[in-house]
């Protein structure tokens, strides 16, 4: 680790030569959209059962449909989703590309916005060069959200708002921002709200952190309060209006859920996964959360008396977030007003918050007289075990995660093989597409197990099996006409599916009309 000397280089690097480091940021940021970019070199953006719903609404867009009651391409109404993303969709092709190809570009920028705005904060906050550049580097090889970002969905998107938001109010907070810096932060909120109704974490954050303020009067918080409420939620307040007079709720219906507090312990496994990927067993992963817990509560002690009266900590906006969307993700499991459980993709938001904390805690641990605050001889970090191990450790993690990412790219461009790397757009040119459509790339075919139904006049919808054939798929095909066709793409099948293309063609509802190599055509009894 590098001695007080060295440190005091890098903060003459982050401190008096910003343009070489915003540099660095800048290429850093375009690799990482890069590394996006070259998952879906071959086959093109990822689909998954969202992104069907968002690009066919896009697709309605494009033809000046709107948002539709129904939309025929998905077999559903557009109003589980905030309206953002498939309008971004729409208008990235302007009406020349089609929005199946826009996804990805998007995405990729939106990651390597992300990356771009969280390094510059880490620049002006993080005193260690070493730390300021490891951490830029471990942003773009975040393997969860390149991941997500190779996928058509709203994630990446939904990240770089909520960052947005998070980085100007806190500049708000701790210099004093102004009106600007607000406002800034209002409009960047109203639009993670547009883009992921969890959304409504990121305004409570802000609410929080404005009604916490030291040496402010009263009236003067709640004035903020309410102007920056006001103006981050008007947008999102109007599209439920519009879902209210439409369909008659808000989103969707909630339904009774049966969680028990275990829950709270898959949340944490999963966010242990992202920090200590080693699989060591239950004991080793029960182990892991635990030492987990221990370290967060131990750098949330000595954060927490850190922070001087109107001196806010350069991590304590990002705490905030932490605690209070995870507390709203375990409220929404709770409450029924989700689909799923614990599901990664979901907890995403976190991952750049914690990875920025850390960065923080490591920074001021190893600052000058760091070591006499923890009560630890003040013996200089240079040479030392603790200080070889920690950059030892430092760097096998940026290793990990450039190796993951290499295999990725490897996986998505090559033949269809693993059902999480790989696009969609082998099914456009596949064998069996030239027994149904003739146009294939205006339909979607997602690498995620979904079969196509098929009206006898043409292309109906999309069913979205469930992981037990049984009784389900008994009902779905009961619904359907006779005569009318069911097609099954032969991508690899989801590891929770517990049948396979021989259990479709044992179903007697079921008779197979073209075998071709790459899917099965089914006309229904």
């Amino acid at each position: 680790m590098p001695s007080p000397g060295r440190l005091a280089g890098a903060e003459r690097l982050a401190r008096l030569r910003p343009d070489r480091f915003a540099l660095f940021v800048i290429a850093v940021a375009m690799l990482g959209a890069g590394l996006v970019l070259a998952r879906e070199a071959t086959w093109g953006v990822a689909l998954h059962w969202d992104s069907i719903h968002y690009i066919a609404t896009a697709r309605n867009l494009t033809d000046g449909g709107g948002f539709p009651a129904f939309t025929l391409q998905t077999g559903g109404d557009y109003h589980y989703w905030p309206p953002l993303y498939p309008l971004l969709l729409a208008g990235g092709g302007l009406s020349v590309f089609d929005p199946h190809d826009v996804a990805g570009p998007l995405n990729a920028i939106a990651f390597g916005l992300t990356v771009l705005m969280a390094g510059r904060w880490l620049g002006q906050h993080v005193r260690s060069r070493f730390l300021a550049v490891w951490g830029c580097l471990a942003l773009m090889l975040a393997f969860p959200l390149t991941q997500i970002a190779s996928w058509a969905m709203s994630d990446s998107l939904f990240i770089l708002f909520t960052t947005l938001a998070l980085i100007r109010i806190d500049s708000f907070l701790r210099e004093g921002g102004g009106r600007s810096a607000l406002l800034q932060a209002a409009v960047f909120t109203a639009l993670a709200c547009l883009t992921r109704y969890m959304g409504i974490a990121v305004l409570a954050t802000v609410a929080v952190l404005l009604l916490s303020q030291r040496e402010t009067a009263p009236g003067v918080k709640l004035r903020r309060i309410g102007g920056y409420a006001l103006m981050a939620f008007l947008p999102l307040g109007l599209w439920l209006v519009r879902n209210v007079l439409t369909f008659g709720e808000i989103t969707v219906n909630s339904r009774p859920v049966d969680y028990s507090p275990g829950v709270l312990l898959d949340l944490l496994t999963v966010v242990r996964e992202w920090w200590f990927p080693i699989d060591a067993g239950g004991r080793g992963r029960a182990a892991a959360v635990f030492a987990l817990l221990a370290i967060a509560c131990g750098i949330g002690s000595v954060r927490w008396r850190s922070v001087k009266r109107a001196n806010w900590g350069p991590a304590w906006t990002f705490a905030c977030f932490t605690a209070i969307f995870t507390g709203a993700h375990v409220m929404a499991l709770f409450t029924g007003n989700t689909w799923h459980g614990i599901v990664e993709r979901h907890l995403l938001p976190l991952y750049l918050p914690l990875l920025l904390l850390a960065v923080v805690a490591l920074d001021r641990a190893t600052e000058p007289g760091a070591r006499a605050r923890f009560g630890l001889p003040s013996r200089a970090w240079r040479g030392s075990v603790v200080a070889i191990t920690l950059v030892a450790a430092l760097s096998l993690w940026l290793a990990y995660g450039a190796n993951l990412n290499a295999n990725a790219i490897r996986l998505a461009n090559s033949s269809p093989g693993d059902p999480w790397n790989y696009g969609s757009g082998h099914w456009a040119d596949s064998e069996v597409m030239r027994h149904i459509v003739p146009d294939g790339r205006r339909m979607l075919f997602s690498n995620y197990s979904i079969a196509v139904y098929m009206h006898r006049e043409g292309f109906r919808r999309y069913l979205d099996l469930s992981p037990r054939i049984g009784s389900t798929i008994g009902s779905i095909l009961a619904d359907e006409e006779a005569g009318d066709y069911l097609v099954w793409f032969h991508s690899p099948e989801h590891p929770n599916l517990e049948y396979g293309i021989d259990d479709l063609r044992a179903l007697p509802e079921l008779e197979v009309v073209t075998e071709a190599g790459d899917g099965t055509i089914f006309r229904i009894r």
